[in-house]
Order: C-alpha cells, then sequence, then structure tokens
C-alpha cells in the first residue's frame, strides 16, 4: 500500500489566503453541532480551534452553554455553512442529532466525531465525509459493522483498519493515535507523524475534529479545487502535531505537558510559520 504525507510547503500552497474583495462568506462558513450539558467543554475545544483556522464564519447550533460566553464571535442563529462538524461531547442516548442528519443529507463536508461515530455504523456515507475515531472508537465502528476486532488489534495495524473502515463507510477516517492514518476511500493513504507524545490528552480529539472542520470550510468555498476531503484532513493532522510540538516545547528537549487547549492556542502561530517561510 503506497503512502503520502502532507507537509508545510504542501499546505502553503494551498491555503487560500483572503482576496481583498473578500468577506465572511467567502472565506467558508462552518456549522457546528457539539456538546451537551453532560460534556460541554468538547464543543469549546473544537469551536476555539476552527476558529483559529480564520474561517469566515462558526454557526454554533449545540447545546453547551460555554461556546458563546467564551466565543461572542460565534452566531448561534441557523443559516448558510460550507461545511459541518458534529458529534464531539454529544451523547448518542440523549442529544438530538436530527442537525447530524440534515447535514448528512446536504452534499457538503461533514466532519463525524466522537459521538456522531456512530452514524457511520451502518450503510455508506459522503466520501467528503470525514470520520475522526481514536483507536478504539475505530474499533467499535469496525465491530458495529462485522469485524471482531479489539482496540489492542487496531492500535498495532492501524493503517490496515483504518484503510478497511474507510472502503466499509464510503468515508474519509482519519485515526489518530501516536501516528495520524488518514485512509480515503479510494484507498489513498496518509500517514502524519512526528507530533510530541504530550499531544495524547483529554480534548486532542476535539481540537482536531475543530480544524479539520474549518479546513473542510476553506476548502468547500474555493470550489473543492486541486486536493481532497482526506488530503484536507491530512493536513489537518500536520497542523495539529506541529501545534502541540510547539505547545509543549517538545523541540526544546523532552518538552513538557500540556493540555488540549494549548494546542488551540498554538495554533495561529503555526499557520504564521507555514504561510510566511
Amino acid at each position: 500500500m503506497e503512502t503520502h504525507s502532507v507537509t508545510d510547503r504542501d499546505i502553503h500552497a494551498w491555503w487560500p489566503i483572503p482576496a481583498p474583495a473578500g468577506h465572511k462568506y467567502t472565506r467558508g462558513v462552518l456549522g457546528v453541532v457539539t456538546g451537551s450539558r453532560q460534556y460541554p467543554g468538547s464543543a469549546l475545544l473544537g469551536v476555539g480551534a476552527a476558529l483559529a483556522c480564520g474561517p469566515g464564519m462558526v454557526r454554533y447550533l449545540g447545546d453547551s452553554p460555554l461556546v458563546v460566553p467564551r466565543y461572542p464571535e460565534v452566531v448561534t442563529a441557523p443559516g448558510q455553512v460550507q461545511a459541518w462538524l458534529a458529534g464531539s461531547g454529544m451523547v448518542p442516548d440523549s442529544s438530538d442529532f436530527s442537525l447530524v442528519h440534515h447535514a448528512l443529507a446536504s452534499g457538503l463536508p461533514v466532519v463525524l466525531d466522537a459521538g456522531a461515530l456512530t452514524l457511520a455504523y451502518q450503510g455508506q456515507v459522503s466520501p467528503v465525509t470525514v470520520l475522526t475515531p481514536h483507536p478504539g472508537e475505530l474499533a467499535q465502528l469496525l465491530r458495529a459493522r462485522g469485524p471482531d476486532v479489539t482496540r489492542t488489534v487496531v492500535e498495532r495495524h492501524l493503517v490496515d483498519y483504518a484503510h478497511l473502515a474507510a472502503q466499509e463507510t464510503g468515508a474519509v477516517v482519519a485515526a489518530t493515535a501516536a501516528i495520524d492514518v488518514i485512509a480515503q476511500p479510494d484507498g489513498y493513504v496518509y500517514i502524519q507523524e512526528g507530533a510530541t507524545p504530550w499531544r495524547g490528552t483529554a480534548g486532542a480529539g476535539d481540537v482536531y475534529a475543530g480544524i479539520v472542520g474549518a479546513l473542510l470550510a476553506l476548502w468547500e468555498a474555493t470550489g473543492r479545487s486541486s486536493v481532497s476531503a482526506g488530503w484536507i484532513a491530512a493536513a489537518a493532522a500536520h497542523l495539529h502535531g506541529r501545534a502541540a510540538n510547539l505547545a509543549a516545547r517538545a523541540h526544546d528537549g523532552v518538552g513538557y505537558p500540556i493540555k488540549a487547549s494549548n494546542i488551540s492556542d498554538a495554533l495561529g502561530e503555526i499557520i504564521w510559520q507555514v504561510l510566511n517561510s
């Protein structure tokens, strides 16, 4: 199986620099359905990461009471969107998934994270849908569709099982672990390495999902030109790892512990470095 990686140079060449006549709708609008009363912080982490990547607007339509007080930039009214982020912090048995079903039916790019991954347990989804499971969630997804695998086995063979899940679901599968494996349903696989182990902390996956959602909104706003949804997910993984390394000062000795929000806080500096190299 041939594998590929996305680099700083690739992202620099692709990134849509705002035009002088551009505005919030030409820069990408991300609709976000995440969080719950039980897990309000997940929405905060994803929205913060998305905003750091510079879409023209984030519409927050989830149930977390923390998002608007922390990020007054978000819009809470329904309206035009160009991509969706759904599932982080949502509870399958108690959250309202009606908007997520609408997002999947829209044909727009969608990130399904955490609680929304159950929507891919049966049937096929769009190849512009990105699933963002950690190895345990990937094992659950595969078991729901037939293969009886454990988290331990998935972790040992992450490339193979991400590839299998992409073929089974028809989606891009971005499996995040010590390395990040992004498998497209056409068999194309990206492997992103080099992130500090300090990145393995609660909420880091919510931050990653927010980056993917924001980049998908930028991608959709530019007409899905030149790259694929899998490339977008791989670029997000590269930025996520670079931001974690900066936050942990991992290039200066062994680094030190970080929390997930530190990754979001470092994204602006990383994007500046990539775009102004």
